[in-house]
């Protein structure tokens, strides 16, 4: 009985992860691009060394095109220790991923 419940609730766990996979994405090459840009920026600003730790892709809209061809990442830097917001930037990109423009 015990091995039959803990089969169940394996089985239970593994699909209530399944949706959460499928709408997971890898981030594009035009997220990638920005993230280089920005951190260069900010290393041409800043005084002391800075290092990419981590960056994360959210995506509301998936990889719908737009009809501009154009895309606009918002990105956001922050500190590693208390996590507290550091830089911000807005990265235009086209259709090919080019940088358009980093503010």
């Amino acid at each position: 009985m015990i091995v039959r419940t803990l089969t169940i609730t394996a089985i239970a766990a593994s699909l209530a992860t399944m949706p959460m996979l499928a709408c997971a994405t890898d981030a594009p090459q035009e997220f990638n691009n920005c993230v280089k840009a920005f951190m260069a920026d900010l290393s041409k600003k800043s005084s002391v060394t800075l290092r990419l730790r981590d960056s994360r892709y959210f995506s509301d809209y998936g990889n719908l095109p737009t009809i501009s061809g154009m895309r606009e990442i918002a990105l956001v830097a922050r500190d590693a220790h208390d996590h507290h917001a550091i830089a911000r930037a807005s990265c235009a990109v086209n259709a090919q991923g080019d940088i358009i423009e980093l503010r």
